[in-house]
């Protein structure tokens, strides 16, 4: 009888805990679905983050509203990229999208024309590197007539007719081909200096009359970013002096309108500022006179015949056309501005270069 007492609870205690799977099973079941409610309560505050986040957010530092036309804020971690266009043009001291004619002058950077261009007793790339890869220094989609000069560090691509008499090209070699899409680069960077008139003005702009009747146009601004101002064509035209006053490293963007526009024989005083920071944007001119021997910083005018009696420009310049003497010194824009609409998918095509030997 003694030994068969544990048998006895042995089977007592199996009943018991077959007893008490129903039990364990319900208990479970309770426990999942307490889960499942409290997991769906906090996912419903994860939830409305993520939908404020996705919504048009203030530019933080300034506490200001996204800039118009679907522009990232200045102070975004994408500010600085622009479009693929603007960028191409800016690898160029001088940038034209139709005809080019220039006589007894100097570009020390590259140029790129997408129509004819003539050139006389002309010296171009005398501060860049040796190429070393072929680069092209001079492009030109049409026609190029070009007498007693050099492009001193690179080679030359044409796409039409090639006429050199007394043009050295020491480092590269002349090439057939056209490189650059110059149709769908105009396009693109007018859609560019449309949208970029259309950010809203940040800066203060102060206009003194002087005894001559010529104008002082002061350009002050506070952001450390971007600064920017809407200065009227035919101010500028009748400026003596044109003064700027932002924060050290930021950038300044001028957006001038009228149909004319002019730089002739100003005072620019831009003090600490990086001229490379500075972005003329001549966004309606049709036609642009530069006669100033002291311009600092780039013009963006793809609309515009431009008129380059003398002088000096430091800095890219973007037009139409181009005729005159004047000078270029390389300094393109580098400053910070926001992201520009995907006015082109990708970099300007390509296409295969044949190579034909230059005979001096």
């Amino acid at each position: 009888m003694d030994g068969m007492a544990p048998a006895g609870c042995l089977c007592a205690g199996r009943r018991s805990l077959a007893q008490s799977w129903p039990d364990q099973a319900l208990i479970r079941l309770l426990i999942l679905l307490i889960v499942v409610l409290v997991g769906a309560e906090l996912a419903r505050p994860i939830s409305g983050q993520a939908q404020a986040f996705s919504s048009p957010a203030p530019s933080g530092a300034n506490g200001g509203s996204r800039p118009s036309g679907g522009m990232a804020p200045s102070g975004s971690a994408t500010s600085s990229a622009m479009s693929a266009s603007l960028d191409a043009a800016l690898e160029f001291n001088i940038f034209i999208l139709g005809d080019l004619t220039q006589r007894q002058a100097i570009t020390y950077g590259r140029i790129a024309a997408g129509g004819n261009a003539t050139l006389e007793r002309y010296r171009i790339g005398d501060t860049l590197p040796r190429s070393r890869d072929n680069r092209a220094d001079l492009i030109v989609g049409g026609t190029l007539i070009f007498t007693d000069g050099l492009v001193a560090k690179g080679g030359v691509v044409v796409g039409g007719r090639t006429s050199l008499a007394g043009v050295g090209i020491p480092h590269g070699r002349l090439a057939e081909g056209l490189p650059i899409d110059f149709g769908a680069q105009g396009a693109a960077l007018t859609k560019i200096a449309a949208t970029l008139s259309q950010l809203p003005p940040n800066g203060i702009i102060q206009i003194r009359e002087r005894r001559n009747m010529r104008k002082q146009i002061s350009l002050i601004g506070s952001d450390r970013q971007l600064n920017i101002f809407a200065v009227a064509g035919s101010d500028l035209a009748d400026a003596q002096t044109l003064i700027m006053s932002v924060p050290r490293g930021a950038t300044v963007l001028v957006n001038i309108d009228g149909a004319a526009g002019r730089f002739q024989d100003i005072g620019f005083a831009i003090g600490s500022i990086n001229r490379q920071h500075i972005l003329y944007n001549f966004y309606t001119a049709t036609e642009l006179t530069l006669n100033d021997d002291r311009i600092q910083g780039s013009i963006l005018a793809p609309l515009a015949r431009v008129t380059f009696v003398k002088g000096r420009l430091n800095g890219t310049l973007i037009g139409a056309a181009l005729t005159g003497s004047g000078v270029a010194w390389p300094a393109p824009f580098t400053g910070q501005l926001p992201t520009l609409p995907d006015t082109a998918s990708a970099a300007p095509p390509t296409t295969a270069i044949k190579i034909r030997q230059h005979r001096a």
